[in-house]
């Protein structure tokens, strides 16, 4: 008895071509698509200022790098999910711009920021080095980390306050 070409392609070569098919096109869905979030750890201080925590969260993905950095800064400056830590910056402070050179980052902040002894239980100083803490761990190509507040260079709040008398006296 002959089989008939019939049987055959609704015999064992139909599932086996499905099969394929779906696989396929999962292939193609797969490698198409980007995750729309990335996972990031956040580095805040305990709620007694003497250490700090961290916790995993997703963000969302960004393709340009100034706009990955842009955005896990202002995750990090909304503050933890975990109760036990605290803010890393002061309310109100806002992310003016954040402009990446090569392996560099210079990151303008509002003037809120110098609000943060009188507000978090760390001081400027230990906020700004547990943000560059966040940016090294989670950006490992970053060299250096420069801070402005509201265009101002500043790596303590004491050069801060002096560069801004220096700038008084020369105008």
């Amino acid at each position: 008895m002959k089989s008939s070409p019939h049987k055959l392609l609704f015999g064992p070569l139909l599932p086996a071509a499905v099969i394929v098919l779906v696989f396929i096109v999962s292939i193609v869905i797969y490698t198409s698509s980007r995750p729309l979030f990335e996972g990031r750890v956040f580095f805040y201080p305990a709620n007694s200022g003497l250490k700090t925590g961290a916790e995993k969260r997703g963000i969302p993905a960004r393709q340009e790098f100034s706009d990955q950095i842009e955005v896990f800064l202002q995750e990090l400056f909304l503050g933890p999910v975990k109760l036990e830590l605290s803010r890393i910056v002061p309310l109100g402070t806002k992310l003016r711009h954040t402009v990446p050179r090569g392996r560099d980052v210079y990151i303008d902040l509002s003037n809120a920021m110098l609000e943060t002894d009188k507000s978090l239980t760390v001081s400027f100083d230990t906020s700004l080095s547990i943000i560059k803490k966040n940016l090294k761990y989670n950006f490992p190509r970053l060299k250096k980390i420069i801070f402005t507040i509201e265009g101002r260079e500043v790596g303590s709040r004491t050069d801060y306050f002096e560069n801004s008398e220096k700038n008084d006296k020369n105008l």
